[in-house]
């Protein structure tokens, strides 16, 4: 009994008390037990428990695929709460690696079906990268997979309005979440992701930049550009 509470009260403060995470982690320590007898120190399995937890996020994260991969990279670079209109702002028009392999091959066929007519091959290129973007509709399909996943939870506001309104925000269900995705990016890559973060917000809300300052001059500063930042 109080072993069992112990464990639960481990994972309920380790994974923000996301119910999906608990129940899943719970589990798992039950088969553990189930295979290799009665727990026999309980403390090392409690210091296991935020292994455990990263383990199943980064089985979580495995599951998706490179797109929503790539936007989840996108919404831990912008904070641990992020706003629809600026996660679209960010995201639109940017492609996975796998759409960017797709669209090189079908490239190639262009140009060998229409040889050297340049103007042609530059107009069909702009079709295939148009319909290779990221539009609100494909966005809104990832963020509804992520809430699904358990992975970010809606705030408020209306899923699908993209315009400059911060009513519409997600957060990350739990901090180790947001830490596991952040932390698994190469620090060369988050600081340009933090760079176009900063640069992005400077555009979306020029018109209340002040209100801004501070959260702008941060992914300024984790972008390496301290000068810019305390200007």
């Amino acid at each position: 009994g109080n072993k069992l509470q112990n464990i639960s009260r481990a994972i309920y403060e380790k994974s923000g008390g996301n119910p999906l995470f608990i129940n899943e982690i719970i589990g798992e320590i039950g088969r553990d037990v189930e295979r290799e007898g009665l727990i026999a120190d309980m403390e090392l399995l409690l210091k296991g428990i935020p292994e455990r937890i990263e383990s199943f996020i980064y089985r979580k994260i495995e599951g998706l695929d490179e797109t929503e991969r790539n936007i989840l990279d996108w919404m831990a670079v912008i904070g641990y709460e992020f706003s629809y209109a600026l996660l679209y702002s960010i995201v639109r028009d940017k492609v996975g690696v796998r759409d960017k392999e797709d669209i090189m091959r079908r490239i190639e066929v262009l140009m060998k079906e229409y040889g050297g007519e340049s103007a042609m091959i530059s107009e069909k290129i702009a079709e295939v990268l148009s319909k290779s973007a990221i539009d609100y509709q494909r966005l809104g399909r990832v963020i509804l997979n992520l809430i699904d996943k358990g992975i970010i939870c809606a705030v408020g506001g209306d899923m699908w309005y993209s315009g400059k309104d911060e009513r519409t925000k997600y957060r990350f269900t739990a901090q180790i979440i947001r830490d596991v995705v952040y932390n698994k990016m190469l620090p060369e890559v988050r600081k340009e992701m933090h760079m176009e973060v900063a640069n992005e917000m400077e555009k979306l809300y020029m018109e209340m930049l002040p209100l801004y300052y501070e959260e702008i001059a941060n992914h300024l500063m984790l972008a390496g550009d301290y000068a810019k930042a305390y200007r």
